[in-house]
């Protein structure tokens, strides 16, 4: 009789268990691996310390406990910052925007959107689609979202393509990438309390 053995795997908090004797998590397991590993390759690997169960009575070997986290779609953990809308393949930012005005606001648009699809390992955003949050939100200034995505800090982000093109992308800095978590980290604060 084969022992019973379990595979959690965690792309993001996505999860994914297979459960049962251990030749039929073989057997799904070899069937599943080679999109496992495609899925694992495109972004790094966060170290986690692997689970180690008790073996349920009756049974002499512990069941085998393999645990994997990845940053490929890591928005579970802002669930309450952002909602991935698979009806439009967009992410929408569901808390208020912050910034004394309309230029702060677009710019910090940018960061807390560009961060969202980092999470999904997605790292050139459209301009367009950060223009769509602004507008979303109610603070797009059409006239002048340009000049106030431009003006942003360049440290944060790079503007790639021709203004006002639906080419044009946005990608964050590592300095960039550390401001937004701050903004982001820093809206979870209202659901902490």
């Amino acid at each position: 009789m084969d022992n019973e053995a379990r595979i959690k795997i965690s792309l993001s908090e996505g999860k994914f268990e297979i459960s049962g004797s251990e030749g039929f998590v073989d057997k799904q397991f070899d069937k599943l691996q080679g999109l496992i590993e495609k899925r694992l390759e495109k972004a790094p690997v966060l170290p986690v310390k692997p689970k180690n169960e008790k073996p349920a009575k009756g049974t002499e070997n512990p069941a085998i406990v393999t645990e994997t986290t990845h940053t490929e779609n890591g928005l579970d953990q802002y669930d309450h910052i952002f909602v991935d809308d698979d009806d439009e393949d967009r992410i929408r930012i569901v808390v208020e925007i912050p910034g004394k005005n309309k230029v702060e606001k677009t710019q910090n648009a940018a960061l807390i959107y560009a961060f969202a699809n980092l999470q999904k390992g997605i790292k050139d955003v459209s301009i367009s689609e950060i223009r769509a949050v602004c507008k979303h939100h109610g603070f797009l200034d059409t006239g002048n979202f340009a000049s106030s995505i431009k003006k942003g800090d360049p440290k944060n982000y790079i503007i790639k393509g021709k203004s006002g093109s639906s080419k044009q992308t946005l990608k964050l800095t590592r300095v960039g990438e550390t401001a937004s978590k701050a903004l982001v980290d820093e809206l979870l604060k209202n659901f902490e309390e």
